[in-house]
Order: structure tokens, then C-alpha cells, then sequence
């Protein structure tokens, strides 16, 4: 956190940081990191997760109608699920914020199921390019140009654990309403916890 010792707008807590942890993540008493990733590509999503006390991890996307896609193995901790015309994450003035639920389940040398993981996941493709026409950097997402109005996000607190769901749904509700389709999260702060994320999907 850079701005831990104080800056020109914030008084000094040195004791801000007790509270944050980061690592492993034990959820539901699962033993599946929780920094698990989704890179989508070509109609396929690749699922990074690592649990180091399962031998084998399986992967499944399913959909709200109750679709199932299941993942192939490329290595332990790294999946393929074919997924042959998705419903897309778009931002929310284009189109729908669609989740698929992802569902991870590890097991022992034995097959026997040993812990598993339940989250949400959007699959969309995002770009930055190049525009000569207007001299700068144009985004897309899913291959359509985004018009880009937003702010920039620190902390809503100095001291993190007083931000919950319900402050992040308010403060993430009000930029919407200012017609928001993009928060940049500040460096100088948090990379933010998982709530809101989740506030924003």
C-alpha cells in the first residue's frame, strides 16, 4: 500500500495493514486458492488454479439455464473448457453483465473429493489499440469500441475493514448512476477486495 505513511490527503495509519492477508484463501473449508484466473480466447476459456494438497482438480462452467461445460486437462493446475457461443460479459450501457458459475472440485490420488470451490466468472475480450484517426488509444471489449466514462477509485476508508459490501454497492451504485461504465482502480492504494468486484459485476 504506497500510501500507508500518509499523503497530502490522508492522515498517517501505520496500523492499517494488520488486517489484510494475502495467500492462500481457506473458503467454504476448501484448500483451492482462491487466486484463481480466466483467460478467454478463441471460444475457449483456460482456467489457472492451484491447490497443492489435491492430485487432480476438476473444472465447470455452468450456465444460468443449467448448461454444463466441462474442463479438459492440459496440466494440474491448468484447464480448457470449449465454450462455443457464450453468452459475453458486457459492460452495463452496451449490454449484460452475464456470470457464469464456476465450479472447482479437487481430489486425492484415490479420486475421492478431497475440497471444492463455488465462485462466478464473466467471459468477455478486452483490447487496447491504437487509433490513428483520432491520435490515441481506442478500447474494445468483445471486439466493439467502448465509449469509456469513469473516475478513479482509492480506498473508501482509511481503514479497510470498516468498507464492507453494502458501502461498496452504494459508492459503486452512485457512479452508475453518473453514467460510469469504467472504474480505474487507483495504484497507489488496494487492488481492492473480492466484494467489490463482485458490486461491479
Amino acid at each position: 500500500i504506497q500510501f500507508t505513511q500518509g499523503w497530502d490527503w490522508i492522515q498517517s495509519s501505520p496500523d492499517r495493514g494488520a488486517t489484510i492477508s494475502k495467500g492462500t484463501y481457506h473458503v467454504y473449508d476448501s484448500k483451492i486458492n482462491e487466486d484463481w484466473m480466466v483467460t478467454y480466447k478463441n471460444n475457449v476459456a483456460t482456467v489457472s488454479v492451484d491447490c497443492e494438497e489435491c492430485y487432480s482438480i476438476d473444472v465447470t462452467l455452468m450456465s444460468g439455464s443449467g448448461e454444463v461445460y466441462n474442463s479438459v486437462s492440459v496440466s494440474k493446475n491448468v484447464h480448457e473448457i470449449s465454450i462455443y457461443y457464450p453468452e459475453l460479459w458486457w459492460p452495463w450501457n452496451i449490454g449484460s453483465p452475464y456470470l457464469y458459475e464456476i465450479i472447482f472440485r479437487g481430489y486425492d490420488r484415490g479420486g475421492v473429493e478431497v475440497c471444492s470451490l463455488r465462485d462466478y466468472v464473466g467471459l468477455k475480450t478486452s483490447e487496447l489499440v491504437y487509433d490513428g484517426k483520432v491520435g490515441g488509444n481506442l478500447i474494445k471489449v468483445n471486439g466493439v469500441e467502448i465509449f469509456i466514462q469513469g473516475g478513479n477509485w482509492i480506498a473508501l476508508d482509511q481503514f479497510f475493514t470498516k468498507t464492507g459490501r453494502e458501502e461498496y454497492y452504494n459508492v459503486v451504485k452512485g457512479h452508475k448512476s453518473l453514467g460510469f461504465n469504467f472504474i480505474r482502480v487507483w495504484g497507489g492504494g488496494i487492488t481492492e477486495n473480492k466484494e467489490f468486484y463482485e458490486v461491479c459485476d
